[in-house]
């Protein structure tokens, strides 16, 4: 069954926004309540998300009744009433995830990275072919870190943006959601500087993660699964990358800076669709849902991992995987995704239907 509802979490996993159709709300993600609402009276969306904890909105508009991504993605200031910018390609975007500081824009066999105080590309990569747009971008506080498919063609590059390059810097107007106040986080970050991004390599089943920092730069490939993956996803500082296949019987956990592999964590024996994972904030647990109707909880030893400590793993856990903490049971028909809610270990659950 389609969905009309729209879930989507802001870069700091601070809000999260629900949109039907043309209406949007706002909801603050550990308390549940209702921040704003707001009517676009002649424009459908297909997406939205706050932008950090400021006014600004990043959307993209729908491209019909079905409300499948469109062409364009506008940055719009709720407090003027006003598009700040509009970016335009020459194609349907098939997914969009920011940082504080960027933007990547998913098409069937291409990913554009643009910077928000430039509104320029920096990067594009050439990508395999993706229906729903396998990307990525670590929530951190401080550095964002990117995640995205790579293809075993190169292909020509063609330029995609339509704007110009006088398009405004957004990076001095934002404004402050709420009067919401900001808190130091203790997780910000365990990499010092710069970039890390993961996408997927050249042959079937392999990522590669690519480290921009300027005092630990690496570039590793790794066979992650057998099969294709279906799914990855960083935690909050980007030194960590748990990846699914389109079996989805085991999830894979991966140090980005070593390319090693530390967990295996097994959902079940038969093949199902991972919806999402989520990861905690101090990478002490790991969500999953499936298309089981199933959420696990798997427990992840980090701060063994951070301070350089041996992880002994069984042998059977090796080979088989490690077992869920527990697991909540929901109906099958529907389709759940899960995330974790602010400092504490409590699962978010949300229900498309």
């Amino acid at each position: 069954m389609e969905s009309n509802l729209i879930v989507t979490l802001n870069p700091r996993y601070s809000h999260f926004t629900v949109l039907q159709s043309n209406i949007l709300h706002v909801y603050d993600l550990t308390t549940c309540r209702l921040l704003l609402s707001r009517e676009f009276e002649s424009l459908k969306l297909s997406y939205a998300t706050v932008l950090c904890d400021t006014n600004l909105f990043l959307i993209v508009p729908a491209s019909n009744k079905k409300l499948k991504y469109g062409t364009s993605v506008m940055l719009y200031d709720d407090t003027q009433n006003t598009c700040v910018f509009e970016i335009e390609f020459d194609r349907e975007i098939k997914q969009i995830k920011c940082s504080h500081e960027r933007l990547l824009v998913c098409f069937d066999s291409r990913v554009f990275v643009l910077e928000f105080n430039s509104l320029h590309s920096k990067l594009q990569f050439d990508t395999c072919e993706t229906i729903g747009g396998l990307i990525d971008i670590s929530p951190s506080y401080s550095y964002p870190f990117q995640s995205m498919p790579k293809t075993k063609k190169k292909s020509k590059k063609k330029k995609m943006l339509s704007s110009s390059s006088s398009s405004p810097s957004i990076s001095n107007n934002k404004k402050r959601l709420l009067n919401k106040n900001d808190s130091k986080k203790s997780f910000q970050s365990l990499l010092s500087d710069g970039d890390v991004i993961a996408l997927l390599g050249d042959i079937t089943g392999e990522i590669r993660i690519v480290s921009f920092a300027d005092r630990c730069l690496f570039n590793n490939k790794i066979v992650a699964h057998d099969h294709t993956i279906e799914f990855m996803k960083l935690n909050i500082d980007g030194s960590l990358v748990a990846t699914s296949s389109s079996k989805g019987t085991l999830i894979r956990v991966f140090e980005t800076h070593s390319a090693s592999q530390v967990f295996q964590l097994r959902r079940g024996s038969k093949k199902a669709r991972i919806f999402s994972i989520a990861w905690n904030q101090n990478s002490s647990l790991l969500a999953t849902t499936s298309s089981t109707g199933t959420v696990h909880i798997f427990l992840i030893p980090f701060n063994k991992i951070k301070e350089g400590e041996k992880v002994i793993t069984k042998r059977k856990e090796k080979i088989f995987g490690k077992k869920s903490l527990f697991k909540i049971k929901f109906p099958k028909e529907e389709i759940y995704y899960c995330e974790f809610v602010g400092s504490y270990d409590l699962i978010s659950n949300y229900l498309l239907s």
